[in-house]
């Protein structure tokens, strides 16, 4: 089932309040697993690339500090605290 298909179902079904903040409770729950996930993939100067939402600026960088669910990362224009689904391995 794709994504579309899961909205379109959610949409057009009538769901109760509290099933629906069931549905908000396990996307949460996957959110943050995907984050644990993901930040396991990172170490102390692995080079990776993220994209500043405001101005859709990309930066590369290297990791300085791995956190529980951010990660510092050292550009050439700072340092950002960034958080681990944003982020990319070059």
């Amino acid at each position: 089932m794709t994504a579309t298909n899961i909205i379109n179902a959610i949409n057009n079904t009538g769901f109760t309040d509290a099933e629906l903040a069931e549905m908000g409770l396990a996307i949460r729950s996957a959110r943050a697993q995907l984050a644990r996930r993901k930040i396991r993939t990172f170490s102390l100067g692995t080079a990776v690339k993220f994209s500043i939402a405001k101005t859709g600026l990309s930066m590369l960088g290297a990791v300085e500090k791995v956190g529980t669910k951010f990660v510092i990362v050292n550009t050439q224009q700072g340092r950002y605290r960034v958080p681990a689904n944003m982020l990319e391995a070059v």
